[in-house]
């Protein structure tokens, strides 16, 4: 007894049945891709979201000593130098730490260049 024997409501229950069986494997493909694509993105915006930090704060203490280096040029004070040379050296000491975790970020050439 083959396919083309069956009644027809048979044939017609089997076919409804295959679309029901072919569109949950669509959807659980589906869903397995989505989380997949989701975990990728969160992945990417964790590591954006560090590496934002870290340059936002390497940036800031940058100019913190920049701006320091500027006074003590200016002003012929040696009370001015001796006050900021602790905060350089501690600041210095930061910035290099940054750079450091900068360098072990995944950044692409352009991030690179950029910074």
């Amino acid at each position: 007894m083959g396919f083309i024997h069956l009644k027809i409501a048979s044939k017609l229950w089997i076919f409804v049945l295959a679309m029901i069986i072919s569109v949950v494997t669509v959807a659980a493909i589906g869903l397995v891709r989505s989380a997949a694509i989701q975990a990728e993105g969160q992945q990417a915006q964790m590591t954006s979201m560090a590496l934002i930090q870290v340059t936002t704060r390497w940036n800031g203490l940058t100019e913190n000593n920049a701006t320091r280096n500027y006074a003590m040029t200016l002003s012929a004070e040696p009370s001015i130098s001796a006050a900021f040379k602790d905060e350089i050296t501690a600041t210095t000491n930061a910035v290099s730490e940054l750079q450091k975790q900068l360098e072990t970020m995944p950044l692409r050439d352009v991030d690179r260049a950029q910074l």
